[in-house]
C-alpha cells in the first residue's frame, strides 16, 4: 500500500505493488489540474477474477474491464476526514488486463480520476471534452516525450 495522505493506493496482489508509485506520482501531479480543493481519493490494483466480479455485481457485465471508478456520494459522512477534504471515490484496476490489451496503466488511472470529477463518453460531445482533457493531463504530466509506457 501506498499512502500520501488523502491519496491512498493498494495493491490486491502482491506483484502489482511495482505500479503503486508511478501510479500514485500520475494521480498527485493531475489532481491540482482539476480541482483546487483537497480530496480523500482511494485506488486498487486488483486481480482479472475481482475486477470481473466487481463489473459484474455494479454493472452487470460478466467479465473484466480495465478501469472501474466509483464516485463517493456527498451524502455520505466522512468523520475521519478534516473539515474542507472531500471524499472523491475509488478507482479500481485491472493491471494484468491492461498490459494483455497494451494499454497504458497511469492513463487508464488518470481515465477513471477523470470520471470522478463527473467527466464521461456516453455521448459524442461528453466524450470529445473527456479525451481533450486526458490528452492535455497526459500532455503536461505523465508522458513527456511520447514514450508509450504500458504495464
Amino acid at each position: 500500500m501506498v499512502s500520501s495522505r488523502f491519496l491512498t493506493l493498494s495493491a490486491v496482489h502482491p506483484r502489482f505493488s511495482r505500479f503503486l508509485p508511478s501510479v500514485r506520482r500520475t494521480l498527485l501531479k493531475c489532481l491540482p489540474c482539476l480541482t483546487k480543493r483537497p480530496v480523500q481519493l482511494g485506488v486498487f490494483l486488483v486481480s482479472d477474477t475481482e475486477m470481473r466480479r466487481i463489473n459484474k455485481r455494479v454493472r452487470g457485465k460478466d467479465q473484466p474491464t480495465n478501469v472501474l471508478s466509483f464516485s463517493e456520494s456527498v451524502a455520505v459522512p466522512h468523520p475521519e476526514l478534516p473539515d474542507g477534504i472531500r471524499a472523491l471515490g475509488e478507482i479500481f484496476l485491472a493491471p494484468d488486463l491492461i498490459a494483455r490489451k497494451g494499454e497504458d496503466l497511469e492513463a487508464l488511472a488518470v481515465h477513471g480520476l477523470l470520471h470522478l470529477f463527473g467527466y464521461t463518453h456516453g455521448r459524442a460531445r461528453d466524450r470529445i471534452e473527456m479525451e481533450t482533457k486526458e490528452s492535455e493531463l497526459h500532455a503536461k504530466y505523465y508522458n513527456r516525450g511520447n514514450k508509450k509506457r504500458s504495464v
